[in-house]
Formats: structure tokens, C-alpha cells, sequence
């Protein structure tokens, strides 16, 4: 019986043997995914929409730095890691709603781009962002709001971390 439990002690060091992905691991992955995910909704927002500045969750991005390096990386260095004008924000203040009579009308305030991101998760040598960005879809009376939740694969570079794979999993 010792002998069994010392062998899967044993397997199972041995499968978790990679590396943990540093703080400036994650801040780097952080860094590209904000980049990708402001780029895809401007190219993808209707004609006049999603202008205006970035809208950032930086409290989303110090939660998925627990799972992701096992540690809590703090909004300060998430923030100064972005390398990139934003307004930070919460999912709460990022969108403006009114009953209107012709329906329920939303958008994103000064007509930016909200990031929010939903989930980080790691495996031996990669980090996956489970990411959502939000704009105005103008081109509805009355406007909407037009969610794009993308999949983002990280691998373990010679030169750090580097994007190996784009899923969408909701475009508008």
C-alpha cells in the first residue's frame, strides 16, 4: 500500500513539474490579451461605434492573477501593465440602460470599448483568458449593446508568452 501511494506521489509531482507562470508572466499575457480584445470589437463595431476611450475591469483581471500565477497580483501593476490609455471601471458603472418606449435601451458610456475578463485559467506551459468586450451597436433603434467572448490561448515561448490560438465563442 505505501509502495502505490508513493508511486502516484511520485506521478503526480511529476505531471504538476512545470513552471508556474510568474507575475510578470501574467502581466505580459494581461498586456496582449487588453491589446486583442480592444483591437477585435473597434474592427468589429458597427460604423460610428466604439470610438471612444477603453473601458478597462481591472479588478476582473487581479481576480484571474489567482488562478492563473497562484498569487494575487494588485490593480496597480495590472493597470501600469496594460501600456494603454483606459478608464478603469466595473461592470456595474460600464453600461447606462433606459426603458424606453420602443424597449430597453443600453450602451457603453462615451461610446468606448468595455474589457472584462471572465476567467484565466493555467495548464503546464499555457494560460487561457476567457475575455469579453462591449460596445454600443448603434445600428439599432433603439441601441444595444453588442458582446464579443473570445477563447485566448497562451503558450511558453523562447521569448515569453505568445498568443498560439483565438476562439470565439459569441460575436454580435
Amino acid at each position: 500500500m505505501k509502495r502505490l501511494h508513493l508511486t502516484s506521489v511520485l506521478l503526480l509531482a511529476a505531471a504538476c513539474g512545470s513552471e508556474t507562470p510568474s507575475e510578470a508572466d501574467y502581466l505580459d499575457v494581461v498586456r496582449q490579451t487588453v491589446s486583442f480584445t480592444e483591437r477585435d470589437a473597434r474592427r468589429a463595431a458597427p460604423l460610428g461605434a466604439a470610438t471612444g476611450p477603453l473601458l478597462l475591469d481591472v479588478k476582473s483581471f487581479r481576480g484571474g492573477s489567482l488562478r492563473a500565477t497562484g498569487t494575487i497580483v494588485e490593480t496597480d501593476r495590472i493597470a501600469a501593465a496594460v501600456d494603454r490609455p483606459f478608464v478603469p471601471t466595473v461592470p456595474d458603472s460600464s453600461f447606462n440602460c433606459l426603458d424606453m418606449e420602443l424597449g430597453m435601451s443600453c450602451w457603453v458610456p462615451k461610446n468606448g470599448v468595455f474589457v472584462h475578463l471572465n476567467l484565466a485559467s493555467r495548464s503546464p506551459d499555457r494560460l487561457t483568458m476567457h475575455v469579453t468586450s462591449t460596445v454600443t451597436a448603434s445600428n439599432f433603434i433603439p441601441p444595444v449593446l453588442c458582446d464579443r467572448q473570445f477563447q485566448l490561448e497562451f503558450a511558453r515561448g523562447e521569448r515569453g508568452w505568445v498568443m498560439q490560438d483565438t476562439v470565439a465563442k459569441k460575436t454580435c
